[in-house]
């Protein structure tokens, strides 16, 4: 229950919250509440920013329970079976939902935050299968049922100590997945040669010629760059990625992006596998889950000295940063919820974490202040947009109450 308390949580900011927050920030002169409710510009991060590797390390998260279930009961071929399948309807809906249906293929968005979803989801989930042997359900320590963490040691069955064998061999595989996929990322970012010039209108536009033909007639080089519209990942979406782009010349969820979102989730899953553990008391999960979170923030502080805290690059800062921040999220809510069964604060969370796909996919068909605005005056904005969060909050309720839950 507390993991779908905590993807309600972090639902909860987008469908209504969010606009209420900016509200009161202005209305009370308190500029830096409606600031966290925005985007940073490039660099830093604020809440806002925070939302969307949260959900990703929350699928991460419930991909170990689903996918793990599935193999054991149906076997690892129809576990990819469910990856695949799920991962085209999620990158089916995110296409639907940029305009797909009716929009010129020149204009349609392919790279949005539902096609994101999807393409992390797919490749998680296929290194999550690739890892996985039969007998090594525990990926931290084998099978065993006991709650404290055993090394092989005297008296313990050579067939006990074979799967804790292969169930750490397949940790560490995913762990090796997340260091090649987030060090080569930093790698080419770092390293790898790109043309000496902004992708913007200044730098593209002025010369008379088409855009494409002056940047490719740069001949000057360069590399280490991280500035917005000047670095390698950015000017990869301008000469590969079709379509519509966000930034114009490039997109914020771009193609080589897309690779430390895959570790993002990867995360979750090393979370997950804690969680599912049966080789620590819940006390120890805890610690855990909070001690490592405050080390990938500590860590994702230092590399941003070199590579900055930046989202719309997902640098590899930014995962770290965002992923502890996600971890000790996630310790709280278990401990909390699950373990302490305090729930009744935490129902609401939980109504939207059911259904989350739907309250995001609806907000692509509604505006939620809007329909709020319908049932009070368009004249009281801060008062429009809490009942149309609220008209969210009970549409999850609605859902949730006749068992309407939308799968994938």
């Amino acid at each position: 229950m507390s993991l779908d308390a905590l993807r309600g949580f972090d639902m909860f900011w987008i469908i209504g919250t969010d606009e209420v927050l900016r509200i009161v920030g202005r209305l009370t002169g308190q500029q830096w509440i409606s600031d966290q409710m925005e985007h940073v510009a490039w660099e830093g991060l604020r809440l806002h920013d925070v939302i969307f590797p949260l959900f990703i390390f929350i699928m991460g998260v419930s991909l170990v329970f689903s996918l793990g279930k599935t193999i054991r009961e149906h076997g690892r071929g129809e576990a990819v079976k469910r990856v695949v399948r799920r991962s085209v309807i999620l990158y089916a809906l995110g296409f639907i939902a940029s305009g797909g249906l009716g929009n010129e293929w020149a204009d349609i968005h392919f790279c949005g935050v539902l096609n994101r979803i999807g393409l992390a989801y797919f490749f998680t989930g296929m290194i999550f299968c690739g890892c996985w042997r039969q007998g090594a359900e525990n990926f931290l320590e084998g099978s065993s049922s006991s709650p404290l963490p055993s090394p092989l040691g005297e008296g313990e069955s050579s067939s006990a100590g074979l799967e804790k064998l292969n169930g750490r061999q397949r940790w560490r595989g995913m762990a090796a997945w997340a260091v090649v996929l987030l060090g080569g990322y930093w790698a080419v970012m770092t390293f790898a040669p790109m043309r000496d010039i902004r992708l913007n209108k200044e730098s593209l536009e002025g010369e008379g010629k088409p855009a494409m033909a002056v940047f490719l007639s740069t001949t000057n080089w360069t590399r280490g760059k991280f500035e917005q519209g000047y670095n390698v990942a950015n000017q990869i979406d301008y000469l590969y990625l079709p379509g519509f782009k966000g930034h114009g010349y490039y997109d914020p969820d771009g193609l080589l992006t897309t690779v430390p979102v895959v570790v993002t989730c990867l995360l979750g899953v090393f979370a997950g596998l804690l969680l599912q553990s049966g080789n620590f008391y819940d006390k120890w999960k805890l610690i855990y889950l909070v001690a490592l979170g405050a080390a990938g923030i500590l860590a994702g502080l230092l590399w941003s000295l070199q590579f900055p805290i930046v989202k719309r690059l997902w640098s590899p800062s930014f995962v770290l940063v965002t992923g502890g921040i996600s971890s000790i999220l996630l310790g709280l809510f278990y401990w909390l919820v699950d373990v302490k069964q305090w729930r009744w604060w935490c129902q609401p969370f939980v109504w939207i974490g059911m259904n989350s796909v739907t309250i995001y996919f609806s907000r692509s068909l509604l505006d939620y202040t809007r329909v709020g605005a319908r049932f009070t005056s368009s004249h009281h904005e801060l008062l429009a947009a809490i009942t149309g969060t609220l008209l969210g909050i009970l549409l999850c309720r609605f859902l949730y109450v006749r068992k309407i839950f939308l799968r994938i």
